[in-house]
């Protein structure tokens, strides 16, 4: 069987059909599995890995900063990203992640989503899946400041 050609001018995403039969992969909400197609637009097989930000979710995706958050934490806890580097908001550099499905400077994938639901990122708990997401639970390095003061607020009042 000869194999498809794409002629397409900005070229094609594709996504691994074991990654998206995963487990790991159907637990995710709908803006993550989103989510994974735009950081795997901005990839580049050349970089080890990619900056994006909280906000430019949001505005991609049409969600709010909440939703977008939520999704980097799903992805993070279902091992599907690694948070490279962290941001550097004085000088304007958005956090930097490493796609783990996708090679890095020609190693082969890490593919921490297939250890999914034993793989542990920080203090995220696996048990915690879609919808179950908490002050608590959501790394600091990925919470909202707004939403995070909104949310103790509302858990000080029940208290």
């Amino acid at each position: 069987m000869p194999s498809l050609k794409f002629k397409r001018k900005h070229g094609v995403i594709g996504i691994p059909r074991e990654m998206i039969r995963s487990p790991a992969y159907r637990d995710l909400s709908l803006p993550s599995r989103c989510l994974i197609v735009e950081l795997q637009d901005v990839w580049n097989p050349g970089h080890i890995s990619i900056h994006f930000s909280v906000r430019r979710v949001s505005e991609s995706l049409g969600v709010s900063i909440s939703s977008a958050s939520r999704s980097f934490q799903e992805l993070l806890s279902h091992g599907f990203i690694k948070l490279a580097h962290e941001s550097n908001w004085v000088n304007g550099k958005a956090r930097e992640w490493q796609l783990n499905w996708l090679p890095i400077n020609g190693l082969e994938p890490t593919d921490e989503w297939k250890g999914w639901p034993k793989v542990r990122h920080g203090n995220l708990d696996q048990s915690s899946t879609r919808g179950t997401v908490t002050h608590k639970t959501v790394p600091p390095e990925i919470r909202s400041p707004k939403n995070t003061v909104r949310r103790e607020r509302k858990i000080n009042e029940l208290h």
